[in-house]
């Protein structure tokens, strides 16, 4: 386990394949313009990604490289670019687009040889690659809040700290990824992890990723491209 923060793409349970937006298919030349049919479904957007270490004086210290630092500045950064988001430009010819999510993840960046490996962190890295480890949803009143909850729960403090060491065991490393939808009164949270590979713990780097998550869903009817 670490004593760090946190997170990695996701798509449906999986935290490990990003969603990715299938390309349309070109106009046939001379044709009319047709009318746009909505393709529901979700896709993630990334925002930024950076390594953040999670050594202990680092983040004792709040050092500009920790992870503590670089989750409060990706997460502004993405809290900002949710604000901005336009649902008609994100989900062009669907209704019933949400605001976007953030989604905020962590993982080691090094990892044990093969050989290395523990036959428990092998099983468990298989089964919650597709079924992650699921959290209660929480809710927040500020990033900062949301940051030291974070640490807290990555060294197993507190009820869901010490509910995921119990599930990810042995030497086996967390791979964390945070739902967050702003709300009017702060972050609620959605968290699950996925239990992985050991990491390597010469190094202490991890790659920390936002991205913003929009769901489209199908319009009643298609709404016309080029209309006049």
């Amino acid at each position: 386990m670490t004593l760090a923060l946190l997170l990695q793409p996701a798509a449906a349970d999986s935290l490990d394949e990003p969603a990715e937006e299938t390309p349309a298919a070109p106009a046939a030349a001379g044709t009319a313009p047709k009318a746009a049919l909505c393709k529901p479904g979700t896709r993630d957007v990334p925002i930024a990604s950076e390594l953040g270490s999670a050594g202990i004086m680092y983040n004792i210290a709040e050092h500009p490289e920790s992870i503590r630092a670089v989750a409060g500045r990706l997460l502004n950064e993405a809290l900002t670019r949710q604000k901005k988001a336009d649902p008609a430009v994100n989900c062009e010819s669907c209704t019933g687009d949400v605001k976007p999510r953030i989604v905020y993840r962590v993982a080691p960046v090094h990892l044990l040889a093969d050989k290395d490996q523990d036959p428990v962190c092998r099983k468990l890295d298989a089964e919650t690659g597709k079924k992650p480890l699921a959290f209660a949803p929480r809710h927040f009143a500020s990033i900062a809040e949301l940051n030291d909850w974070m640490m807290a729960f990555s060294q197993g403090r507190g009820d869901e700290g010490k509910q995921l060491y119990a599930q990810c065991a042995a030497n086996c490393s967390p791979r964390y990824q945070f739902e967050i939808a702003p709300v009017a009164d702060g972050l609620e949270v959605d968290t699950r992890v996925h239990c992985g590979l050991a990491r390597d713990r010469a190094s202490d780097d991890y790659e920390v990723s936002t991205a913003l998550r929009i769901e489209c869903e199908d319009a009643a009817s298609p709404v016309a491209v080029n209309a006049p």
